[in-house]
């Protein structure tokens, strides 16, 4: 009968342990989706992993005002860390969504140069001509510098006497 009693305080103290909110709780559980995220990002993620550095954070402000402050500053340095992580894991997400862009963009261009050839300049026919292909006279004022004897030719030249 004396086991019996101490059933129910054993469920009782499970219980109220399970609702205990640790910072080393916290700590594992971002490492945990820290992990995930590097694996398969996703706004989700992003979003619950944000939530729980924020919880850390006050996690840390509450053992700082009880006066515990080498778990404190012992914690904060596994935040500050779990944070650095995460960014890191961010900034690598951001640089694979660029490389899909970029790729795409080569995809549409490579696509287009399949749809259009480039058309060698042997084979592409001369482009008409909008202006007729005749000798213009030189412009001047009177009539003598238009007539082939008006020319200026070597022996007329005063650089050779």
């Amino acid at each position: 009968m004396k086991s019996l009693k101490f059933v129910p305080l054993v469920c009782m103290m499970s219980l109220g342990m399970l609702g205990c909110d640790r910072p080393e709780k916290t700590v594992d559980q971002l490492r945990k989706e820290i992990t995930e995220f590097r694996a398969v990002p996703d706004d989700q993620k992003s979003v619950v992993i944000e939530k729980n550095l924020a919880k850390l954070d006050s996690q840390i402000l509450k053992l700082r005002t009880q006066s515990k402050l080498d778990q404190a500053s012992f914690l904060q340095e596994q935040r500050d860390s779990l944070a650095s992580d995460f960014g890191a894991a961010k900034v690598y997400r951001t640089l694979n969504d660029a490389k899909s862009a970029l790729k795409g963009i080569q995809d549409v261009i490579q696509k287009t140069g399949e749809e259009f050839p480039n058309e060698s300049p042997e084979s592409a026919s001369p482009a008409p001509s909008s202006i007729p292909e005749t000798s213009v006279a030189p412009e001047s004022s009177t009539p003598e510098a238009a007539t082939p004897e008006a020319s200026i030719t070597p022996e007329s030249t005063p650089l050779q006497q």
